[in-house]
């Protein structure tokens, strides 16, 4: 997947913000963090005029 190789950071949602925190991860819902730019117009459909600067 894309998260393996680093193309995207997969951060899970937290279901209480306690100690230890692994101890409160969700692994059902989470939020993708694209790091290349590229990638993420591709999976927004965009063309380059519609990107902000």
């Amino acid at each position: 997947m894309v998260d393996g190789c680093g193309l995207v950071y997969r951060i899970s949602r937290m279901k209480k913000p306690d100690f230890p925190l692994r101890a409160y991860q969700d692994f059902s819902a989470f939020k993708l963090f694209v790091v290349d730019v590229g990638l993420l117009g591709a999976m927004y459909s965009t063309n380059c005029e519609e990107m902000p600067d």
